[in-house]
C-alpha cells in the first residue's frame, strides 16, 4: 500500500515537472525526478515564521500597544507605608485622640485675678456723689434796686445789669470783690437786683461787706456805682 502511493506521488510529481517544461522551454536532467522524490517531505510541515508575520493585518490592530507607547497623565508620587508602619501611625492618632478627650473633658477655665491683699482689695463700690448744694453764708442781702412788678422785660434788665457788675469785679481782681451780683424774686413778690447771690444761694454776713456796701452807695462821680438807695435786708429763706 505504501509502495502505491509513492507511486502516485512520483506520477503525479512527473507530470507536474512535464508541464512546467513545456511551459519554460527546458528539459529536466535525468535524475531530478529521484532527487525531487528524495527532497519532498511526507508529513505535514509547519511554518517557523514570527507570530506577527503569520497573523493577518487586521487581527494585530485590536491588541493593546506596549507599556512605553502609553500616553503619559503627568507626574503621579505614590507613598507606599509598611503594614508595621501604618499600624504604628494609626495607634498614635488612636492615644492622641483619646487624650484630646480627656483634656477638654477636665478643662476648667482659670479664674480672674481676685482682689489685692488687704484693705485695697476690699473697698466698697464709689456711689456717685451728688455733690451739695453751696450753704449759705450769711441772713443777709445788698437790695441794690427793686420792682414790685416781676415783668419779663424788668428781669432780663436786671440780669444784664448783675452780668456787668460780676464781669467789672472780675477785671479787678485786686481789690478782692466778690462776683456776688444776682438777681433775686422773693417769696412776697417782685423782683431785686441785690449783692449776695452766692452760686445760687442768697445771704451774706453783713459786718463782711460794709465797706463795698458804701461803695456801692457813692456817686458815680466819685468812683462809687450810684446806688444810693441801696440797703440790706435780712432774709429767712431763699
Amino acid at each position: 500500500m505504501f509502495r502505491r502511493r509513492t507511486d502516485q506521488v512520483y506520477s503525479t510529481l512527473q507530470q507536474v515537472q512535464r508541464r512546467i517544461t513545456e511551459q519554460t522551454g527546458a528539459s529536466s536532467p535525468p535524475g531530478d525526478d529521484i532527487r525531487t522524490e528524495e527532497i519532498q517531505p511526507t508529513g505535514p510541515q509547519v511554518s517557523v515564521q514570527p507570530l506577527a508575520q503569520a497573523l493577518p493585518q487586521g487581527r494585530g490592530a485590536g491588541l493593546p500597544p506596549p507599556l512605553s507607547h502609553l500616553p503619559s497623565s503627568g507626574k503621579r508620587y505614590v507613598l507606599q507605608l509598611s503594614g508595621d508602619l501604618a499600624t504604628l501611625l494609626m495607634v498614635a492618632w488612636l492615644v492622641s485622640m483619646a487624650v484630646m478627650f480627656v483634656l477638654g473633658k477636665n478643662w476648667r477655665a482659670a479664674p480672674g485675678a481676685g482682689l489685692a491683699p488687704g484693705e485695697a482689695g476690699h473697698r466698697e463700690a464709689v456711689e456717685s456723689v451728688t455733690p451739695m448744694p453751696a450753704r449759705r453764708q450769711g441772713d443777709y442781702v445788698l437790695v441794690l434796686t427793686s420792682s414790685m412788678s416781676a415783668t419779663s422785660e424788668i428781669e432780663s434788665s436786671y440780669a444784664i445789669r448783675a452780668k456787668e457788675l460780676n464781669d467789672y469785679v472780675a477785671r479787678n481782681p485786686s481789690h478782692g470783690w466778690k462776683q456776688y451780683f444776682g438777681v433775686r424774686k422773693p417769696a412776697s413778690g417782685g423782683i431785686q437786683l441785690v449783692f449776695g447771690d452766692v452760686d445760687g444761694q442768697y445771704g451774706l454776713v453783713k459786718d463782711d461787706f460794709l465797706a463795698f456796701a458804701a461803695l456801692l452807695a457813692k456817686p458815680t462821680k466819685d468812683g462809687g456805682a450810684g446806688y444810693a438807695s441801696s440797703l440790706w435786708v435780712r432774709i429767712d429763706g431763699p
